[in-house]
């Protein structure tokens, strides 16, 4: 990984100029670098966080970075244009690296210089990536080698040192030192502007060498877990069964009950026996307590160092409290009370205090990633089923009747405190996918791709044309009596129109070629909005030809990522004013940027709500502020609101 080191200048004053430098930790062998230079702050801090919005939401792990990078390229060249329109962004100037591993990608817009120095040549390697005008179109590429360093400014180093001086710095040892060194150098002569200097060199980090204690340590709890393992005991339990071990065992016995029987005769030998005992006792008692201690060695005999890394840690937590509203600086100082953490629970120290930190640790994480944790209840109940051995997938209402579309059945009308009644499938079918229309018609896709309809009570089987059967799919949705199903490559939407006593044919909306990702869900209103396998959002508008275009998901916290194999749903539709996601055993609520449905360009993250007992297998909302829960056994009912952009739950 290369090494990037940040000085910005502190300077305060009359500036015609601002400058502003962000690094952005994406995930572990990849970051990001933004430099924004401009007369107005208050537009810059606006780009400034348009463009980390954009890097966190198109930079793809299942796509190249040059191609992601591209992208996103594409996306703030659309938000520049925008804002171009209200204010003059004559000579903005903008600086973006992302950095994988030793690898460099880089664009840069209007005026910029960033100079790579190897050994005693300098080059300047931003020459065809500076663009005049206001769009990003180059996106170049750089593998450092081993000791090469790049010097990035928003002023022009070579303007106020030679290439003499920028080498000679180039040979410091410290980044800081590198960077100071320039500062002292520039503020001789810049007083009208800020400025930052940006150090990323190529180099292997130093390794810690290891302690004598540490590797003290290593060799005890080697020995201890040696005692402790299965293996040991179990050579254990075959010496107590051993002949050789009881015959000793025995002839033992035998020679300490003689033993016994001359002290009693000889009065001088039972006092030296009694003594004898006394030592043994003490020596036995000695090992007992060694044993506690060694068990519970932690405080006792511990270096002092390890006792003050973890009262570091917990005074880091103490002050990142009044961080959860600054995640930037949270996310920086809770990862140092990590490492430090890990640091000594690697050692095996403190490991009842280290599991309480790291309780505390996740409970901040959910306060300033606006996760509410709650506890399903009694009151919260709706129904219980009996038999619990059943697969609910889906939950409909209908003028305040729920429908329970299970594997086998629908469970309708479900009225509270009445039995609903069960409606089996025939010919021993199983659902797979399923969707309602505006009619209240449920179309069922079942496991032996047919498509049953279901209406006060009764199925009918819906054929489509020229074929027996229809074509395999994943997941089926209604719109406009229009039949959408889902491929199985996870890349087409069929269409089938209806017709008098049937549907149409498959019509495909795209080459599956051109889609790189995989659909996991879609919601479909004239045009179809699909989330993709990396959770990303988009509309395709049906034109002649289709297009796809990306919706903006900002406000992202760290944990919107797939990290268990629960199901992921998308939950929208034009009567809500809110879009749900569930994911990871969360429901995920996002504000859209417009109430007219079609003209949703972006969505905001505003809140998760987690159920902290139990685990949801289906969700369904009928409107905003109320959410059907399903967890196996029973159906939940949950209201919320939400206050000065808080979701409160009722």
């Amino acid at each position: 990984m290369l090494n990037l080191e940040i000085k910005k200048n502190q300077e305060e004053g009359s500036l015609s100029y601002f400058v502003s430098t962000r690094k952005i930790s994406i995930w572990p062998s990849l970051e990001a670098l933004i430099q924004i230079n401009f007369s107005d702050k208050w537009i810059l801090n606006i780009l400034e966080n348009k463009i980390v919005d954009t890097i966190l939401t198109f930079i793809w792990k299942n796509d190249t970075i040059y191609n992601s990078f591209s992208v996103i390229l594409k996306q703030i060249n659309k938000e520049l244009l925008k804002v171009s329109g209200e204010f003059d962004l004559n000579k903005l100037n903008i600086f973006l690296w992302i950095i994988e591993n030793d690898k460099l990608y880089f664009s840069a817009l209007w005026s910029y210089q960033s100079y790579l120095v190897k050994w005693d040549k300098i080059e300047n390697i931003t020459e065809w990536a500076k663009q005049e005008w206001i769009e990003f179109s180059y996106v170049l590429s750089w593998e450092l080698a081993s000791k090469n360093q790049i010097f990035l400014s928003n002023v022009d180093l070579l303007s106020y040192l030679t290439k003499d001086d920028l080498i000679e710095i180039s040979n410091l040892s410290k980044n800081t030192e590198k960077l100071e060194t320039i500062n002292n150098f520039l503020i001789r002569d810049i007083s009208d502007k800020s400025f930052d200097i940006v150090v990323l060199e190529s180099g292997a980090t130093s390794q810690i060498k290891e302690t004598k204690f540490e590797k003290y340590s290593k060799y005890i709890w080697y020995v201890k877990n040696m005692i402790e393992s299965e293996k040991t005991k179990k050579i254990v339990e075959n010496l107590k069964e051993n002949e050789k071990i009881v015959k000793l065992k025995w002839i033992f016995k035998i020679q300490i009950e003689k033993i016994l029987e001359i002290t009693r005769k000889n009065k001088k030998l039972r006092v030296g026996l009694f003594t004898s005992w006394i030592l043994v006792s003490i020596l036995l008692l000695y090992l007992i307590i060694s044993g506690i201690i060694f068990k519970n060695w932690q405080w006792w005999d511990v270096p002092e160092v390890y006792k003050n890394k973890l009262i570091e840690a917990k005074q880091i937590i103490e002050s990142t409290k009044w961080d959860v509203w600054n995640k930037e600086a949270f996310d920086k100082n809770i990862k140092k009370a990590e490492d430090i953490i890990f640091e000594v629970r690697d050692k095996q120290f403190f490991l009842t205090d280290i599991n309480k930190m790291l309780g505390d640790i996740s409970t901040l994480k959910k306060q300033v990633n606006w996760i509410e944790s709650i506890e399903l209840k009694q009151e919260h109940k709706q129904y219980s089923f009996k038999n619990t051995n059943f697969n609910l997938n889906w939950i409909f209402e209908n003028t305040r009747n729920l429908y329970f579309i299970w594997k086998e059945s629908i469970i309708w009308p479900f009225v509270e405190w009445v039995d609903p009644k069960e409606y089996k499938y025939s010919d021993w079918e199983e659902t797979v996918s399923a969707t309602i229309n505006g009619d209240w018609y449920i179309f069922i896709l079942t496991k032996s791709n047919r498509i049953l309809s279901f209406y006060k009570g009764n199925f009918k089987y819906e054929t489509v044309e020229w074929q027996k059967t229809w074509e395999p799919a994943l997941k089926i949705r209604n719109f406009n009596w229009n039949l959408y199903t889902l491929a199985t490559d996870w890349k087409q939407i069929y269409k089938h129109k209806p017709l008098v006593n049937w549907f149409t044919n498959k019509a495909e909306f795209w080459d599956s070629k051109d889609f790189k990702q995989k659909i996991i869900d879609i919601y479909i209103d004239w045009w179809i909005y699909t989330l993709k396998d990396d959770l990303t959002l988009d509309k395709i508008i049906l034109w002649v030809k289709p297009e796809k275009r990306s919706i903006i998901i900002n406000w992202l916290p760290d944990n919107y990522t797939v990290i268990d194999n629960s199901k992921t749903e998308l939950i929208w539709n034009i009567n809500l004013n809110y879009l749900y996601i569930l994911l990871n055993n969360k429901i995920w609520i996002f504000e859209p940027d417009s109430r007219a449905f079609k003209d949703v360009k972006s969505i905001r993250y505003v809140w998760q709500i987690e159920p902290s007992n139990t685990r949801i297998n289906s969700i369904y909302v009928p409107k905003d502020w109320t959410i059907y829960i399903w967890d196996n056994s029973a159906i939940y009912k949950i209201n919320f609101e939400v206050s000065n952009g808080k979701v409160i739950t009722r």
